[in-house]
């Protein structure tokens, strides 16, 4: 896949698409997280089985994979502007 492929495939947009997922699903973890240690870690829970510890870790999974989709729309966004930060990083010696 070329630069100009990939550059068409994952727009701006996408990166944007996928912040906004993974915010959603961080707070969604948060839920999750918190209703798993109200209603299954407590000490008189008699549940045997956790359905709101593997959701979280799921959501997590989901979280950090529409990162990458974010890192990735950023990567491609710095490289077609790399060319005016080029006399900024000359003048902070980077």
């Amino acid at each position: 896949m070329s630069y100009t492929q990939i550059k068409q495939f994952l727009d701006i947009r996408y990166g944007a698409w996928a912040a906004y997922f993974s915010g959603i699903t961080a707070i969604l973890g948060l839920v999750f997280l918190i209703l798993f240690f109200g209603l299954e870690s407590s000490p008189n829970s008699t549940q045997t089985s956790h359905f709101w510890g593997p959701i979280r870790d799921i959501a997590s999974i989901f979280q950090m994979l529409s990162l990458l989709i974010v890192t990735l729309a950023f990567y491609l966004m710095l490289r077609l502007n790399a060319h005016l930060l080029k006399p900024a990083n000359v003048s902070l010696h980077i």
